[in-house]
């Protein structure tokens, strides 16, 4: 759960988001994934406050999407919505 948040919050976007990086790119996905504290499967999410990066949530302990709805659910209560992250498609 650390390197999720870890993750999260030094690359700015949701750490669920590195497998649509990794599409096409092998050695991408193996170079990255085999990086020290680098997370790159859903449950991680940035912080973002007034628009800036302040730092990332992460959850760990279930299956992917119920960490990312746990993580999810932790952001809510932490910053107001409006500022929540805005996913990338």
């Amino acid at each position: 759960a650390i390197d999720k948040a870890y993750t999260a919050a030094g690359f700015g976007f949701p750490t669920a988001d590195w497998m649509k990086l990794f599409d096409g790119n092998e050695g991408l996905k193996l170079g990255i994934s085999a990086r020290p504290r680098i997370v790159v499967f859903g449950g991680g999410l940035p912080i973002r406050i007034d628009g800036q990066l302040v730092g990332g949530v992460g959850v760990s302990g279930a299956s992917e999407s119920q960490d990312e709805a746990c993580a999810r659910a932790a952001l809510a209560a932490l910053v107001p919505a409006d500022d929540h992250v805005q996913e990338q498609s």
